[in-house]
């Protein structure tokens, strides 16, 4: 079953649940990916760190290169964290 939930005996009962334990099989789609990364992106933190780089003199592609960079890596981070 791929809803079925990985509940280690280190973590702390009362915090736990099937609801919040990560599942045994992940399976993320295109759709997953999406919506992940539309809420990674489009958020107030992000809107003011492109305005800031705008503010601070940069051009509009090194504003979108630098914008680009730091996606990339809350994504690698994001899904190291997802593996372990």
């Amino acid at each position: 079953n791929n809803t079925e939930a990985i509940i280690k005996p280190s973590y702390d009962a009362k915090l736990t649940n099937q609801d919040l334990a990560p599942l045994k099989k992940q399976t993320w789609g295109p759709y997953n990916i999406f919506a992940f990364w539309m809420s990674d992106v489009h958020s107030v933190g992000g809107y003011v760190m492109a305005g800031s780089l705008f503010a601070l003199g940069l051009n509009s592609w090194q504003v979108l290169l630098s914008l680009l960079i730091g996606i990339a890596i809350v994504q690698f981070f994001t899904n190291l964290i997802a593996k372990s």
